[in-house]
Order: C-alpha cells, then structure tokens, then sequence
C-alpha cells in the first residue's frame, strides 16, 4: 500500500543569483515549492514587455502550466542563491491528490496567494499612488534567506522599476516616493539630534 507521500516524487534543485527557473518544460505535472531564497515571477505584457506579477519565498510554489492551452506564459527568475524542491506528481485518483500533503500545502498557498492578490488588485484600483506604493512597500518588506543561509531584505533586491510593476505605478513614481521617504526619515533624524549636520 503506497503512504500518503508516495503520490508524489520529488528532488532538490539548487540555482544560482538572478538564474532563470524553467517553467515551460511542457511538464505539467511538476509543483515547484521553494525551500530558500526566492523567485521573481514574470509573465508578459500585450506588447510583449516583461512585468513583475509577483515574488515567491520560501515555503511558496511556482506552478509548471499547460502554456499551449491558457496562451499565458511566465517565468521566473531566483534573486538569490535558492533551493527548490521539484514535485512530480503522480497520476493518481483525485481522491489520492488530495490526501497528499503537498496538494494540501499548495491548496493553502493559493488560498493566500489568491488573497494577496486580491488586496492588491483593490489597492491598486481604489488608491492613490503613494498608498499603493505604502501598501507594496510593507508586503514586500521581509527577510529571506538564500541557500547558504544568508539574510537579505526582500525590498531591497527589487528594482524601482519592478516595485512600480508590483504597486501599479511608474518607476519614477516610485523614485518620487522613496525621495520622499528620504526627506522624511533626514527630517526625523534633524529633530531627534537638533544641531547634527548630516
């Protein structure tokens, strides 16, 4: 009798900084979860421009899709040394699927992701361009950890462009903003130490 692991098969893969993940292998039966480090996930614009639509860290998955049927394609792209555990999933009743506890914890990561995209998508709809970028700013702001162990602050690893990508507003919108934030951590910092030169 096969346990509830064996409906799936997996290995370890390891990349390297800003190396691409290949999602369009043609296999769609591969859930990629990261163990460490993280991923930017890209899809195309109409006019074939690359854009940012989200990051992935770990404990997340980076789904393999049947591209010839959706007519969407993505790719990622690792912004630190990473580690990804590649699942096979094995043909099996849906039944079985759902007992295996990567489908379980695959179920529970769209659940969040499909929630943190919809705050996006609200955010972005129904608020001005400095709370949008408050709002992308906060989410984004965590630690990661790459294959070695070392810590990176995920918002400083993404470019003014690709905050702009995430928070719906132009590079030099963001580039306005962090200016703004700028002047206003100089200001705190004057009023903490009155007569300090900076």
């Amino acid at each position: 009798m096969m346990g509830k692991e064996d409906v799936s098969q997996s290995r370890v893969v390891s990349y390297g900084k800003n190396q691409p993940i290949i999602l369009n292998s043609g296999q769609t039966n591969r859930l990629y979860e990261i163990i460490s480090g993280g991923a930017k996930l890209y899809g195309y614009s109409p006019s074939g421009e690359d854009v940012l639509i989200d990051v992935a860290v770990a404990g997340d998955f980076i789904e393999s899709h049947d591209y010839s049927v959706s007519g969407y394609e993505e790719f990622a792209i690792t912004l630190v040394e990473t580690q990804l555990k590649v699942h096979f999933l094995l043909e099996q009743s849906l039944e079985n699927q759902l007992q295996n506890p990567v489908i379980s914890r695959y179920i529970k990561y769209l659940s969040k992701r499909t929630a943190h995209l919809r705050r996006r998508l609200i955010n972005t709809c129904s608020s001005n361009a400095n709370t949008r970028l408050s709002y992308t700013r906060k989410f984004y702001d965590l630690e990661i950890r790459d294959s070695s162990k070392n810590p990176y602050r995920l918002i400083d690893l993404l470019s003014q462009k690709e905050l702009g990508q995430l928070g719906g507003v132009t590079r030099q919108t963001v580039k306005k903003y962090n200016n703004q934030l700028l002047n206003i951590s100089s200001s705190l910092y004057l009023l903490t130490f009155p007569g300090f030169i900076l």
